[in-house]
C-alpha cells in the first residue's frame, strides 16, 4: 500500500512530491549536486536519488 506512505509523508510531516527538477534545485541549494535518481526495482515505487558534495 504505497499511498499510505505518501500520506503519512502529507500529513505527519508536511511532504509533498517533488520532481527531477525540484530535486536538482534542492541539492544545489544545499550544496550538492545531483547524480542520479535510480528507481528501485517493483513493485517499490520509490526511487534512489544520489547527491555528492557540490
Amino acid at each position: 500500500m504505497p499511498y499510505l506512505s505518501d500520506l503519512n509523508m502529507l500529513v505527519n510531516v508536511g511532504g509533498r512530491e517533488r520532481t527531477a527538477d525540484d530535486f536538482t534545485v534542492l541539492c544545489t541549494e544545499a550544496g550538492f549536486k545531483l547524480g542520479a535518481i535510480s528507481p528501485l526495482p517493483q513493485p517499490n515505487v520509490f526511487h534512489v536519488i544520489e547527491a555528492t558534495p557540490a
